[in-house]
This record gives C-alpha cells, structure tokens and sequence, in this order.
C-alpha cells in the first residue's frame, strides 16, 4: 500500500510526538534522581520509540522486503538500549554503555551498577 508523499496531518502529529519524546526523555533522564522510575520509564520509551518509527515507515508505504531489513537492525538497537542502559540507586545518574558491555560502575559517584 503505498502512501501520499506529501506532508499530512499523520507526518506532523508523528514528528511532534517524535520530538516531545526527544525533549522529554533528555529532561526526564537528566532531571530526575529516581532510579527505580527512571528503569520504568525508559523501558516504555526504548520500546515505544521503535514501534512508533515502524508505525512512520508502514504509514509512509515500507514494503515487507524493507522491513524485513531494518526490523532486525531496530530489534538489535532496541536490545542493547535496553541491556546496557543502567541507572544508579545512589544517585540516579543514567549510565550508557559504548559498546557491548554493560557499565559496572557510575561515572558520577563510583558506586556499583545493579
């Protein structure tokens, strides 16, 4: 099914969420010191934010073929967001892992990771 290419009504509500979502989560992850809230939070957006950019894709006219090249590109991204994002209890800090391990320690206060 292939859809209009101009601008729609579709196009600005995703890129307004997509945006809200941006300034939220860097607010929300920079702001708040509650790690266990911040663990729930940013589950629900490491997983939203990829089915809401499949949502685009498929609005915008993605073919099977082409999903079935990024989706598992998406899933892997989505995996090692979610692997290797840790928060500190002891001072809420939001730790992000380069590469495929996770961090062991936080950068702000040194104590241990769970």
């Amino acid at each position: 099914m292939q859809h209009a290419s101009s601008p729609s009504a579709f196009n600005t509500i995703f890129m307004t969420v997509w945006i809200a979502m941006a300034i939220g989560g860097l607010a929300f992850s920079t702001l708040s010191r509650n790690a266990k809230l911040k663990r729930k939070v940013s589950r629900i957006v490491m997983i939203a934010a990829p089915l809401l950019f499949c949502l685009f894709a498929w609005h915008q006219g993605a073919q099977a073929s082409e999903f079935a090249i990024f989706l598992p590109f998406l899933a892997l991204i989505t995996f090692l967001n979610l692997r290797n994002t840790r928060f500190c209890d002891a001072c809420g800090a939001t730790q992000h892992s380069r590469g495929f391990s996770r961090p062991r320690h936080c950068s702000q206060c040194g104590a241990s990771l769970p």
